[in-house]
């Protein structure tokens, strides 16, 4: 049932306001002039204490003070003779005051409130939190492009590092095998010097055996003894250092291992946080196209909302456009990135551009009190706004899909 619509009552039977939701007050005539509350629901009572007005029958100033629209002059008079509306202050309430004369009794006045404090106040803070979701999925975001360009910067460097190490793990590779080569090649030597000491000592038993005429054939062979066993001295040198190149050889290779095992272990870390990344990004372009959503919405309802005013409140000039609201500005951010590549981005556009030009034109036809064709633009309205949440909604599952 409509809040201000009256219900179904037979003729000569005075209201029943419990059926009313909204604050309802009978009104009936005060000799000389005025009203006075003849009957409220339990609303009325509510929305007077949050006002702070007095409803008992000896504290009714706030009723001549509200000077709501038929409530004054003669009850029979024309002009209370159709519904009225106005805003006022009642109390410490902004309301909508709408008055009508009851059909089975014309010289009763049915008054409903609507409470434009409490509407405002839930506007206010829907818009509030619909920015702090704007705010914090575009910081989000931003933080996620930090995070995603660090990850790039350390896994480049990984990379750098990775190619490093496999280039020292090849030259270890050749190094332990020029060391196994020198090896080989220092034992041939000792083994050639260990043959060439016995040559000298048969040489020396030989000259030995000649006598006088053998002599200086005792010494070279003296000398070829002597270069022998400094050639076993050197050999052996080579052998210990040929060993210690080979320990530290057998170092080096486990450090290039046990670091191409860390650099391994880093890739698998970078794929589980860009995958974090990933998820970051989602959950920020979601939660902007959602609060989008929301405040669209409310943008739509607080501009139809000037219909029931007397004077709007809202310049047309004052309104945001496709580009400057919150959705577009994501929408511009993100034009050149992947997203821009989804045809459902792209099929976003132009029923948000339609929405936001019919807004402002029904907003300066209100302004320029052409009511009758601002009346005819609410259904276009509807539809584009219809329209671009559906758009809004198939782009947040591709994003999920294209992100998950």
């Amino acid at each position: 049932m409509n809040a201000l619509s009256p219900p179904r009552i037979h003729e000569s039977v005075p209201p029943d306001l419990s059926l009313w939701v909204l604050p309802t007050f009978l009104l009936e005539p005060i000799e000389g002039g005025g009203w006075r509350i003849s009957d409220q629901n339990a609303a009325a009572a509510d929305f007077a204490a949050l006002a702070g007005i007095d409803l008992s029958r000896n504290r009714q100033d706030w009723l001549a003070e509200t000077d709501a629209p038929g409530t004054k002059g003669d009850p029979l008079g024309e002009q209370t003779r159709v519904a009225v509306s106005t805003e006022l202050t009642i109390g410490s309430r902004a309301c909508r005051v709408h008055v009508m004369p009851w059909p089975s009794a014309p010289h009763l006045r049915l008054m409903q409130i609507v409470d434009l404090t409490t509407r405002r106040f839930a506007e206010t803070v829907t818009r509030d939190v619909i920015n702090i979701v704007n705010g914090s999925g575009r910081v989000l975001g931003q933080t996620a492009d930090q995070i995603f360009a660090i990850i790039e910067g350390v896994e480049q460097g990984l990379r750098t590092t990775e190619t490093s190490e496999i280039d020292n793990r090849n030259h270890v590779g050749s190094l332990v095998d020029n060391v196994k080569s020198i090896s080989s090649l220092a034992q041939n030597i000792r083994a050639i010097a260990a043959q060439t000491n016995l040559l000298a000592l048969n040489a020396a038993i030989e000259a030995a055996r000649a006598g006088e005429a053998g002599r200086g054939f005792a010494v070279v062979a003296d000398e070829v003894k002597g270069l022998s066993q400094r050639v076993q001295a050197a050999t052996q040198s080579i052998t210990e250092l040929v060993a210690g190149i080979r320990d530290v050889s057998s170092g080096i290779a486990s450090a290039c291992h046990a670091s191409m095992q860390s650099v391994e272990s880093s890739h698998v870390l970078l794929e589980h946080s860009t995958a974090n990344v990933m998820q970051m990004r989602r959950v920020s372009h979601v939660s902007s196209l959602r609060a989008a959503k929301s405040g669209h919405q409310l943008f739509v309802f607080r501009v139809q909302g000037d219909l029931e005013r007397q004077q709007p409140t809202i310049k047309p000039e004052g309104l945001t456009t496709h580009h400057s609201c919150g959705l577009g500005e994501w929408y511009e951010a993100n034009r050149l990135t992947s997203l821009g590549q989804m045809p459902s981005f792209r099929a976003l556009e132009a029923p948000h551009a339609r929405l936001h030009d019919l807004v402002r034109e029904f907003a300066s036809l209100l302004h320029g009190d052409d009511r009758r064709r601002a009346l005819g633009l609410m259904q276009n309205i509807d539809r584009e706004l219809a329209a671009t949440l559906e758009a809004i909604d198939v782009l947040v599952r591709d994003i999920e899909a294209a992100l998950a």
